[in-house]
């Protein structure tokens, strides 16, 4: 899909949309609630994502109703291989704020070894 500068691409309201708009205000509006957790630590988008249809093109094709952006590694920017879709259970493990203890069964959330 090829955009102009008119947003041709009629997805403006589209959770896709919504995603990428998302993702460019945590990081450079210092006004939006999220900024200090991420724009305000130094966590940045790729230039290559700063346009819609560069990020749509990367990440639409494995998009789908429900999911959200979610970066693999949260000392990492948003870029290509550093980002996947997860559903909201998977993103609330993957918080920083989260223990991780290790238990005789590996590995696991304070909340799930309880």
């Amino acid at each position: 899909m090829k955009l102009n500068a008119r947003m041709s691409h009629n997805m403006t309201h589209h959770p896709l949309y919504n995603s990428w708009r998302g993702m460019l205000e945590r990081c450079k509006n210092s006004n939006h609630i999220g900024f200090r957790r991420y724009g305000g630590r130094g966590i940045s988008v790729c230039p290559r994502w700063r346009t819609f249809d560069n990020f749509m093109t990367d990440m639409g094709p494995l998009w789908s109703e429900g999911l959200s952006l979610e970066r693999i590694d949260k000392d990492v920017n948003y870029e290509p291989g550093n980002c996947t879709w997860e559903n909201q259970s998977a993103q609330m493990r993957n918080q920083k704020r989260n223990h991780v203890v290790d238990t005789p069964k590996g590995s696991m959330l304070l909340c799930e070894a309880s």
